[in-house]
């Protein structure tokens, strides 16, 4: 004896006991929070059993000759989107919960970015602060060096010209001194002189007598004279010898300036570097000051997507 089942009945009881059941845990589970990404994906699903069940419901259809499959297959049909529904939520679930990690992370992240930005910054405006005090105060010192420059380059050339000076008193001392000594040789051949017309005028007796006082005046004459000649000679050897260490003395003086005028122009060659270093070092601070402010604002930015997206991010409590 054969049966006949009609398909269109049981397809009917196929939706209708499936269907209250998938509001059901559409409900439960989702339908309290209809923002959540995991209620877009509960409404897909109930589509696609919605598809599912047309399309079994078309087989059955074609299932007259075969009631026993038919009633196998209207079970499995019910039962197979409870299935995919509770484990795509669950999928779901799982990945917003490691999604709501992220976010928390990356909020915490970009709050402590933005806080190092904020120090760096601050750190950077510190730093260009100091920098730019320094550049001051050896443009200061620069300015001040080549001052001491020129004036030691002038005292330099002044103390040249006194030695140039003495230089030529010292010639003209040194003349003196060899007519000094002329006129002590001429004393002496004149107190020669003096001395044999005393003797002449010895031999000539009571003739003589006259001739023998003059020569004597003479002779006394070239002795002072001698003897007033040396007494200077003596003293414009002194002044030539004073002149000698006077000149020596010059001459340390005048290298003293010249290595206090080289010291001098390095330390303003490396005041100028040092100068030039400071205003690059202004500058980098500022554009790392610029890149810091800019970095702050770009964390607060990413840190209030975060939190707006973490707003959208929360789930029903029924999952609890």
């Amino acid at each position: 004896m054969q049966f006949y089942v009609d398909t269109n009945l049981i397809s009917y009881l196929v939706m209708a006991i499936t269907s209250p059941v998938e509001l059901f845990i559409f409900y439960y589970f989702l339908g309290r929070n209809y923002r959540n990404v995991e209620f877009k994906v509960a409404v897909g699903q109930i589509l696609v059993t919605t598809v599912l069940v047309v399309g079994v419901t078309w087989s059955l259809g074609t299932m007259k000759g075969d009631p026993i499959g038919a009633i196998i297959a209207s079970p499995l049909v019910a039962v197979l989107p409870i299935v995919v529904i509770y484990f795509v939520v669950k999928m779901v679930r799982n990945n917003r919960l490691a999604l709501e990690k992220i976010v928390n992370s990356s909020k915490d992240v970009s709050i402590n970015i933005a806080n190092m930005a904020t120090e760096l910054s601050t750190s950077a405006s510190e730093v260009n602060s100091s920098a730019e005090e320094i550049a001051s105060t050896t443009q200061e010192v620069s300015v001040g060096t080549m001052e001491q420059v020129d004036k030691l380059k002038k005292l330099n050339t002044f103390s040249n010209e006194i030695k140039e000076k003495i230089y030529d008193i010292k010639a003209s001392s040194n003349q003196i001194s060899k007519i000094m000594k002329i006129i002590i040789n001429l004393s002496d051949q004149t107190n020669l002189l003096a001395l044999n017309a005393s003797i002449e005028a010895g031999r000539a007796g009571e003739y003589g007598r006259g001739f023998a006082v003059v020569a004597d005046e003479v002779r006394k004459l070239a002795e002072e004279s001698k003897s007033a000649v040396a007494g200077s000679n003596n003293e414009i050897v002194e002044i030539i010898r004073k002149i000698e260490n006077s000149v020596n003395l010059i001459s340390s003086i005048s290298d003293d300036i010249n290595e206090a005028v080289n010291l001098a122009s390095e330390t303003s060659s490396a005041m100028e570097e040092i100068n030039s270093s400071a205003e690059e070092q202004t500058a980098s601070m500022e554009e790392i000051s610029a890149t810091s402010v800019r970095l702050g604002e770009l964390a607060e930015q990413l840190k209030t997507n975060l939190t707006s997206n973490k707003s959208t991010l929360k789930v029903s409590r029924a999952l609890k």
